[in-house]
């Protein structure tokens, strides 16, 4: 049986999540929880397999919680490699970084991370 830790701050979204895994033979998901902090501690209480995160959750990030996953728990972190990012998600960050660039798009926030090396 492979075990699941289901990390979503959206109640509805995790419970069908969950709910349609565990349809799936040999899946279980044995914990779900609301943010990384919380998968932190659900990781160190049960034999996880596989670590399903959203990104943009409340204390801890699901950027936040990878890194940390990576160091602590190597056999999950590989799985982490992969990221898929929704259109919504994307331009929520493009959006961010324009405004901590203080640019005033996304070609000008391109051109300022080009001038620091960050591109």
């Amino acid at each position: 049986m492979i075990k699941i830790l289901l990390a979503e701050d959206q109640a509805m979204v995790c419970g069908a999540l969950a709910a349609l895994l565990n349809m799936e033979e040999g899946l279980e998901v044995v914990a779900q929880v609301e943010n990384g902090k919380q998968a932190l501690a659900a990781l160190s209480e049960h034999d996880i397999d596989i670590l399903v995160s959203d990104i943009e959750m409340p204390e801890m990030t699901g950027i936040e919680l990878a890194e940390i996953v990576a160091n602590k728990y190597p056999e999950i972190a590989e799985i982490s490699k992969l990221l898929f990012l929704s259109e919504g998600t994307v331009r929520n960050y493009l959006s961010e970084a324009i405004s901590r660039l203080h640019a005033t798009n996304r070609v000008d926030a391109a051109r300022i991370a080009r001038q620091k090396g960050w591109l």
